[in-house]
């Protein structure tokens, strides 16, 4: 079986994370593992670590023809089973080479966010509905298309992946390097710094719960366009000793093993890859109630309050915050038991299952 993956790049996103694992699951499984993407970056050290081989085509211009042509001339030279494609860009020129060239093609859907009906969504959506297969992380992310395509295409869930074994033996970032006092009570939000995260909400509950807890720390790890504004709004209230921005961390898992409690304080997610990683982690999660989380933290498992209801948020991490050692680790053992569900091989499989039923169907009319 031989499977080429179209992204546009493999930089520090979530998305890119996945192909990275799914490059290794697979390759482990004896597939050969190609992958085409416009920009590298680090999670392509992974990828080819793994035995995948990346062609990079450089950076183009997002509507650039030309990506097309060379798309169409790579899969004639690599000769790929099935085509999968991940992220927008790559969505609409993949999919279309794919269709060109007569290979089954996997769309991957990674958000369950809706975006604006632009006329470039209108026309990935017309592209999409050519799919052989459309992929999503989570039922939420598989519904919309689901009621789209009509049953014209069909629609899997399979979800993102942990490497438990990784994420078990990364050891607890010792706090005197962040600075940290021996009997601070760390909170920690990790996660890109965009309108879905809820981002002024986050930073009310935070800087509530610190105001109330004068030996809380509030540790955020993450980038994005609202960044900047979350720092005004802390450095405001006098809380920027307090309330630290740490930026994109790759000790992501060290740092939540240190963390008393994992916030999210999302209105919608795709797959919430950070809260899954806090599970593996052993840390307490406090989440908004959303079916996103819902749908991979148990009642046993975590901490909820209504989506945007501030005053129980911060009544949720104060209750977890005090918890006792035995609530605690019940909580993690909890977690534990679900996060297994989600290993790198078990997703591979899933896959391979599927690029093997496309594969025999053959490639679109």
């Amino acid at each position: 079986m031989r499977v080429l993956h179209c992204i546009p790049t493999f930089l520090g996103g979530g998305a890119e994370r996945q192909l990275a694992y799914l490059c290794e699951g697979l390759s482990a499984r004896g597939v050969s593992v190609h992958v085409v993407l416009l920009t590298d970056g680090p999670h392509g050290a992974r990828a080819r670590a793994a035995g995948a081989t990346l062609h990079a085509l450089g950076h183009r211009g997002t509507y650039d023809p030309s990506i097309l042509w060379e798309l169409c001339g790579l899969i004639r030279t690599v000769d790929p089973q099935v085509v999968q494609t991940w992220l927008p860009r790559m969505d609409l020129w993949g999919g279309l080479a794919a269709r060109a060239m007569k290979r089954p093609w996997v769309y991957s859907e990674r958000s369950s966010a809706r975006l604006p009906l632009t006329w470039q969504e209108s026309v990935r959506r017309r592209v999409i509905a050519h799919a052989s297969a459309v992929v999503a992380n989570s039922e939420t992310g598989a519904q919309p298309w689901r009621q789209r395509l009509g049953g014209r295409v069909p629609v899997q869930v399979i979800p993102n992946a942990l490497p438990m074994d990784e994420v078990r033996h990364a050891p607890a970032l010792d706090r005197a390097r962040l600075d940290l006092p021996p009997d601070a009570e760390v909170v920690l939000y990790v996660g890109r710094f965009t309108p879905e995260k809820n981002i002024p909400m986050l930073s009310e509950v935070l800087l509530r719960t610190l105001e109330i807890r004068p030996r809380a720390v509030a540790l955020c790890c993450g980038e994005g366009p609202q960044l900047d504004r979350f720092r005004a709004q802390v450095a405001a209230r006098g809380m920027a000793q307090r309330c630290r921005t740490l930026g994109y961390r790759r000790d992501v898992w060290s740092i939540m093993k240190l963390s008393d409690v994992f916030l999210s304080t999302s209105e919608i997610e795709g797959r919430p890859n950070a809260v899954v990683e806090a599970m593996g982690s052993g840390c307490q999660l406090v989440l908004s109630d959303i079916p996103q989380h819902r749908e991979v933290v148990t009642a046993e498992a975590g901490l909820f309050f209504p989506r945007n209801d501030a005053n129980r948020a911060v009544e949720r991490l104060c209750e977890a915050l005090d918890a006792t050692g035995e609530a605690r680790g019940a909580r993690a053992a909890a977690a534990g038991r679900a996060v297994e569900q989600f290993s790198v091989a078990r997703m591979a499989e899933a896959y391979e299952a599927l690029y093997q039923s496309l594969a025999q169907d053959g490639g679109p009319a």
